[in-house]
Order: C-alpha cells, then structure tokens, then sequence
C-alpha cells in the first residue's frame, strides 16, 4: 500500500504498490470518487490489476463534537497561520451522529472503498461506544 494523494504519486505509486491509502480532509464523497478514478486510470496505465482503495478521515460524535473537531484540528494544524486554521477548522472532518455517519460510510463503500480509516479526534473513552453503533 502506498499513502499516496496527488496525480503525481499515485502514478509512482501504481509501479509498485497493490494499492493507496490516501487521506480526505472533508470528508467529501466526491473528491473520493474523483481520487479513486485517478488512482484506477494510474493503475489501468500501468497495466496492473485492480487496485485496492482505501481512505481515511477525522471524525467526532455525539455531544461537542464540533468543539473536539475544532480542538483538535487547531492542535494539529498548529503550524499553519492562525487565519489558515481559522478557514479549515469549521470544514474539515466528520462531525454528527453514528446514523449519519453510517450513511456517510455507505456512499464511500458505494464509490468503491476497501477500507475506511475513521481518526479519532479525542480520548473520551465513550467515543468507541458512540462509533459501535455506526455497526450495529
């Protein structure tokens, strides 16, 4: 697997991995689907079987979770301008329920997802219960 997301690594990457691992700051199910036709069309070029697809995101539920997304997205992007982090932190990550999650999961299955990371963006440890009911 290769953690690759522009054009121009997933097209080094089709030459030796079995697939990618990419990482979508929205989530935006379109951009997924946009990202994996390019990563089947690098794939397709270089004449190699059907590539595995992964994604991964931020996410944070129940009560708060937009404060815990943007608690931790200012953390992480602690290194950016204050004005850059104030433009992403309300648009970046999933935040809302375990239904709405669930749905979200369903459409990146249907544009054609292996596997979905979802990162966790706080240590409470009701967090885990909140996501097992996406499976349940």
């Amino acid at each position: 697997m290769a953690g690759a997301r522009l054009p121009k690594s997933v097209k080094a990457a089709a030459a030796w991995a079995d697939g990618v691992f990419g990482m979508d700051l929205g989530p935006d199910v379109d951009a997924i689907v946009r990202y994996f036709t390019t990563v089947r069309e690098a794939w397709s070029d270089a004449n190699k079987p059907t590539p595995r697809l992964c994604v991964s995101f931020w996410y944070a539920l129940g009560p708060g979770a937009d404060r815990q997304m943007e608690t931790h997205l200012r953390r992480y992007f602690s290194f950016y301008a204050r004005a850059q982090v104030d433009a992403l932190a309300p648009k970046v990550g999933f935040r809302g329920s375990p239904g709405q999650l669930r749905d979200l999961l369903k459409r990146v299955e249907d544009a054609g997802a292996d596997e979905v990371l979802l990162v966790p963006t706080c240590i409470d440890r009701g967090e885990p219960a909140r996501v097992a009911e996406v499976f349940q």
